[in-house]
Protein backbone atom coordinates (compact mmCIF):
# COMPACT_ATOMS: atom_id res chain seq x y z
CA UNK A 1 0.00 0.00 0.00
CA UNK A 2 2.91 2.32 0.45
CA UNK A 3 4.26 1.63 -3.30
CA UNK A 4 2.68 4.87 -4.84
CA UNK A 5 3.20 7.00 -1.65
CA UNK A 6 7.37 6.11 -2.26
CA UNK A 7 6.59 6.31 -6.02
CA UNK A 8 6.16 9.59 -5.61
CA UNK A 9 8.31 10.74 -2.78
CA UNK A 10 11.13 9.33 -5.31
CA UNK A 11 10.14 11.93 -8.05
CA UNK A 12 9.50 14.74 -5.79
CA UNK A 13 13.17 15.88 -6.27
CA UNK A 14 13.83 15.64 -9.96
CA UNK A 15 10.20 17.62 -10.40
CA UNK A 16 11.85 20.21 -7.94
CA UNK A 17 14.91 20.18 -9.56
CA UNK A 18 13.11 20.84 -13.34
CA UNK A 19 10.61 23.56 -11.70
CA UNK A 20 13.55 25.10 -10.62
CA UNK A 21 15.58 24.74 -13.88
CA UNK A 22 12.88 26.16 -15.88
CA UNK A 23 12.60 29.24 -13.59
CA UNK A 24 15.88 29.92 -13.88
CA UNK A 25 16.07 33.89 -15.26
CA UNK A 26 13.06 34.73 -12.52
CA UNK A 27 14.50 35.12 -9.34
CA UNK A 28 10.87 36.17 -8.05
CA UNK A 29 9.95 32.36 -9.10
CA UNK A 30 13.31 31.12 -7.52
CA UNK A 31 12.66 32.22 -4.38
CA UNK A 32 9.11 30.94 -3.98
CA UNK A 33 10.53 27.42 -5.18
CA UNK A 34 12.89 27.82 -2.14
CA UNK A 35 9.78 27.93 -0.22
CA UNK A 36 8.30 25.48 -1.97
CA UNK A 37 10.99 23.09 -1.86
CA UNK A 38 10.57 23.86 2.56
CA UNK A 39 7.29 22.85 2.73
CA UNK A 40 7.43 20.22 0.53
CA UNK A 41 9.91 18.21 2.55
CA UNK A 42 8.07 19.30 5.96
CA UNK A 43 5.61 17.82 4.59
CA UNK A 44 7.22 15.03 3.21
CA UNK A 45 8.98 14.76 6.83
CA UNK A 46 5.67 14.77 8.58
CA UNK A 47 4.25 11.81 6.25
CA UNK A 48 7.54 9.66 6.99
CA UNK A 49 7.20 9.74 10.22
CA UNK A 50 3.71 9.15 11.01
CA UNK A 51 4.03 6.30 8.27
CA UNK A 52 6.83 5.09 10.71
CA UNK A 53 4.86 5.08 13.52
CA UNK A 54 2.36 2.70 11.42
CA UNK A 55 4.85 0.27 10.48
CA UNK A 56 6.26 0.30 14.06
CA UNK A 57 2.53 -0.40 15.64
CA UNK A 58 2.06 3.17 16.99
CA UNK A 59 -1.39 3.55 14.97
CA UNK A 60 -2.70 6.36 17.85
CA UNK A 61 0.59 8.28 18.04
CA UNK A 62 -0.26 8.19 14.04
CA UNK A 63 -3.86 9.33 14.24
CA UNK A 64 -2.76 12.11 16.98
CA UNK A 65 0.09 13.63 14.43
CA UNK A 66 -2.68 13.24 11.38
CA UNK A 67 -5.08 14.69 14.19
CA UNK A 68 -2.72 17.50 15.16
CA UNK A 69 -3.01 20.29 11.92
CA UNK A 70 0.73 20.13 11.50
CA UNK A 71 0.37 18.28 7.97
CA UNK A 72 -2.58 20.43 6.69
CA UNK A 73 -0.51 23.73 7.65
CA UNK A 74 2.31 22.31 5.17
CA UNK A 75 -0.04 21.31 2.52
CA UNK A 76 -1.27 24.81 3.10
CA UNK A 77 1.98 26.31 3.08
CA UNK A 78 2.47 24.09 -0.58
CA UNK A 79 -0.26 25.27 -2.15
CA UNK A 80 0.34 29.07 -1.52
CA UNK A 81 3.64 28.59 -3.29
CA UNK A 82 2.23 27.26 -6.04
CA UNK A 83 -0.59 29.51 -6.24
CA UNK A 84 2.23 32.36 -5.97
CA UNK A 85 4.24 30.82 -8.38
CA UNK A 86 0.83 30.30 -10.84
CA UNK A 87 -0.19 33.98 -10.34
CA UNK A 88 3.36 35.24 -11.42
CA UNK A 89 3.34 33.25 -14.24
CA UNK A 90 -0.20 33.93 -15.40
CA UNK A 91 1.41 37.79 -15.06
CA UNK A 92 4.70 37.18 -17.48
CA UNK A 93 2.16 35.74 -19.73
CA UNK A 94 -0.23 38.62 -19.89
CA UNK A 95 2.99 41.11 -20.14
CA UNK A 96 4.39 39.07 -22.88
CA UNK A 97 1.22 39.09 -25.01
CA UNK A 98 0.60 42.47 -24.55
CA UNK A 99 3.83 42.73 -26.06
CA UNK A 100 3.50 40.52 -28.53
CA UNK A 101 0.40 42.72 -29.76
CA UNK A 102 2.17 45.28 -29.73
CA UNK A 103 4.66 44.42 -32.19
CA UNK A 104 1.42 42.92 -34.34
CA UNK A 105 0.42 46.18 -34.41
CA UNK A 106 3.50 47.56 -35.28
CA UNK A 107 4.46 45.16 -38.03
CA UNK A 108 0.68 45.86 -39.45
CA UNK A 109 1.53 49.74 -39.85
CA UNK A 110 4.53 49.35 -41.22
CA UNK A 111 3.49 47.05 -43.68
CA UNK A 112 0.85 49.36 -44.74
CA UNK A 113 2.76 52.23 -44.92
CA UNK A 114 5.31 50.34 -46.97
CA UNK A 115 1.77 49.49 -48.97
CA UNK A 116 1.63 53.05 -49.88
CA UNK A 117 4.94 54.16 -50.98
Amino acid sequence: YLRPYEAAVARIPAELDSLDAETADNPHQRDRIATLRKAVWAKLGELSGTVELVRIGRNREAMAVMRGGTGQRYMAAVTQAIEQMREEERRLLAERTKASDRITLFTRVVLFASGLL
